[in-house]
């Protein structure tokens, strides 16, 4: 049996959460260290990298993830799937440090986006969960891994995710969980970086499309806006105050995002199109 294969095949639901860390580790520091260029050993890198990137293996590791429902080995199993949508940063550089990009010069992500594709909606599964679940780090780590992927552009991994309406569960999970900064955080990144997309051809603006038109973003943050107003209702002095949600500072920082979109440039004329076609229905 072959490393990987062998690192791969022992994640189990049986094993313990420090064999599953351990060994989840283990495959990220393998996948970093073959792709950085100053590393010596060369060819055993290239043979271990080629194991890596087999689609056979990216299978394997998904598979294990989205049938164990282990709360341990989905955080440490889609840690190492993020590190293969990182790009490689010369270790003798810059110790553990990886770096999030638009568009990743590593390889190849041909095999990993096609397993990705087809195993997208039993990972969002993992995520979207009954109300009043709580957000673990098992979940936040799913998050990364959508954000990632939209920073990273497939047109195929962006039709899945505009099919399972990915965004608007984020959104969701945004407004149900207000103090969960983490959380918060991640879904401004993703929706910055969909806004900021420099489009080029149709495929380029199937978020930014889904993001506009069908989940009616500019509504969303009206709507959440008009919530906190509606819960805090200074008509009534003798009312008690209520706890303002912690996800509005984000939702100003969606909404300025919005607004440079709006005045600049680069895309104004999606939001344009959807503003000359949408009827208010109030």
């Amino acid at each position: 049996m072959r490393l990987i294969e062998k690192l791969v095949s022992s994640l189990s639901k049986e094993a313990s959460s420090d064999t599953l860390c351990n060994t989840c580790h283990l495959l990220s520091d393998v996948i970093k260290v073959c792709r950085d260029p100053q590393e010596s050993f060369k060819g055993a890198k290239d043979a271990l990298l080629i194991e890596l990137e087999e689609e056979t293996t990216i299978q394997n590791i998904i598979t294990t993830i989205t049938t164990s429902k282990n709360k341990y080995l989905i955080n440490y199993g889609v840690g190492v799937l993020q590190t293969y949508l990182t790009k490689p940063t010369p270790t003798s550089m810059v110790p553990n440090m990886t770096v999030e990009i638009d568009k990743p010069s590593i390889v190849s992500l041909e095999s990993f986006n096609k397993c990705i594709s087809e195993n997208l909606e039993a990972l969002q599964e993992l995520l979207v969960q009954p109300k009043g679940t709580p957000f673990r780090s098992d979940r936040m780590q799913i998050v990364k891994l959508i954000v990632l992927l939209v920073q990273c552009y497939s047109v195929d991994i962006n039709k899945e995710l505009v099919r399972l309406r990915t965004l608007e569960h984020l959104w969701k999970l945004f407004l149900q969980h207000p103090f969960n900064n983490f959380l918060h955080t991640q879904v401004v990144s993703m929706i910055h970086h969909i806004l900021n997309t420099k489009i080029t051809s149709t495929d380029d603006a199937i978020l930014l499309n889904f993001l506009i038109c069908d989940m009616q973003i500019l509504c969303k943050i009206e709507e959440a806006w008009s919530e906190q107003t509606i819960r805090e209702d200074h008509s009534n002095p003798c009312k008690k105050r209520v706890r303002r949600a912690g996800y509005l500072g984000h939702v100003y920082m969606i909404s300025h995002d919005i607004q440079e979109v709006v005045t600049g440039k680069e895309n104004k004329k999606y939001f344009q199109e959807w503003l000359d076609s949408y009827h208010d229905p109030q």
